[in-house]
C-alpha cells in the first residue's frame, strides 16, 4: 500500500474552490462519507508503514502493490451507488409510499422528505394508540359507574343497553313508553296482558332493570360515556390522518420521480451540503470538495 498511498493521498488528493460539476460526481454526506474516511484512514496507515520500511522495497514490488491498491480504490471512491445515478421508478415509488407513507421519498433519495412523512406516520399511529386506550379506559369506569349507582349486576351489556341509561332515570320509565307505544299500535284491543307481552317483545335484548339513585348521577355517567366514545372517534380520525398521509406521501413521490425523470438527476432538497467531485478514472488528477448548495 505504501508507494500507492503515498501517490494518491499526496500528489492527486487536493481541495479545490466550488466549480461546476459534472452529473454522476456528487457524493452528499451520508454512508459515502463514511467510505471515504475509511479510504483515508487506510492511506494514512498504509503511509505511516511506508515511511519505516520503504528501504526495504524494491521498485517492481512497488509498482505490483500500486496495481493491487488501485481497483480497490477504485472500488469504493467510484462506486456506481456513489456516482452513477440511476432512474428510479416512479410506480415504485408511489407504491412505496401507499405502503409506507415517506418510503417512496427515501427510495428516490430526499431523506428530508421521507423524515417528514415518516414522523407524521409515527404520530398518526401514536394517536391511534392512545385514544384507543382511553376509549378502553373509560368503557370500563362508565360500566363500573352503572353498577355501583344504577344496580346494573355486570359489564357485558351490549351498547344499545347502555345508551338507554343515560336517557331514563330508570327501567319503569323506560318500560312505560314501550308500554306507551304499543296502547297506540294494539287499539282497542288493548289489556294488561296484551300490553306485557308487546313489551317483552319490543324491549331490547339483554334488558335488565335499573334505577338511578338520582339524576345526578344519570348525568355523570352520560359524561363519563360521552368521553369513551369522544376517544373511540379520534382514533378513527387519526386512521383518516392515515390514509391522507399516504395519499400526500404518494403524491409527492409521483411528482419528484417525474420530475428525476425530466430532468435526468434525482430531486433534491433546496439547501444540502454537497462532497466531492472524482473523477471516474484514476489516471486522470483526483479532486474534491465540500460545498453548501440552495436550489431556486
Amino acid at each position: 500500500f505504501g508507494p500507492a498511498a503515498t501517490k494518491y493521498a499526496t500528489t492527486r488528493l487536493r481541495l479545490d474552490p466550488p466549480v461546476p460539476l459534472r452529473e454522476k460526481s456528487l457524493l452528499c454526506i451520508g454512508s459515502s462519507m463514511r467510505k471515504t474516511l475509511f479510504v483515508l484512514v487506510v492511506l494514512i496507515l498504509a503511509y505511516a508503514g511506508d515511511s519505516g520500511a520503504s528501504t526495504l522495497r524494491s521498485a517492481p514490488e512497488s509498482e505490483s502493490t500500486e496495481r493491487a491498491v488501485e481497483p480497490l480504490l477504485r472500488d469504493i471512491l467510484f462506486s456506481e451507488e456513489q456516482f452513477g445515478w440511476q432512474p428510479k421508478s416512479t410506480g415504485k415509488a408511489v407504491l412505496y409510499s401507499l405502503l409506507l407513507p415517506g418510503l417512496g421519498q427515501r427510495y428516490l433519495g430526499e431523506t428530508r422528505e421521507a423524515r417528514i412523512f415518516f414522523t407524521t406516520e409515527a404520530v398518526v399511529w401514536a394517536g391511534f394508540i392512545t385514544f384507543q386506550i382511553q376509549g378502553n379506559l373509560r368503557e370500563d369506569e362508565y360500566k363500573e359507574y352503572a353498577q355501583v349507582f344504577a344496580g346494573v349486576s355486570s359489564t357485558s351489556h351490549s351498547d344499545d343497553y347502555y345508551k338507554l341509561l343515560t336517557q331514563y332515570d330508570s327501567s319503569g320509565r323506560y318500560e312505560d313508553v314501550i308500554k306507551g307505544d304499543g296502547r297506540l299500535i294494539l287499539y282497542p284491543d288493548v289489556d294488561v296482558e296484551t300490553l306485557e307481552q308487546y313489551f317483552v317483545s319490543n324491549r331490547i335484548s339483554d334488558y335488565e332493570p335499573w334505577v338511578w339513585r338520582s339524576a345526578e348521577y344519570r348525568r355523570a355517567y352520560q359524561d363519563r360515556r360521552s368521553a369513551s366514545k369522544r376517544a373511540y372517534r379520534r382514533s378513527v380520525y387519526t386512521v383518516a390522518a392515515g390514509i391522507a398521509n399516504r395519499v400526500a406521501s404518494a403524491f409527492f413521490a409521483y411528482r419528484s420521480g417525474r420530475r428525476a425523470s425530466l430532468h435526468g438527476r434525482p430531486h433534491q432538497s433546496r439547501l444540502h451540503v454537497e462532497f466531492g467531485t472524482l473523477q471516474h478514472r484514476l489516471s486522470d488528477e483526483l479532486q474534491t470538495r465540500v460545498s453548501l448548495v440552495h436550489r431556486f
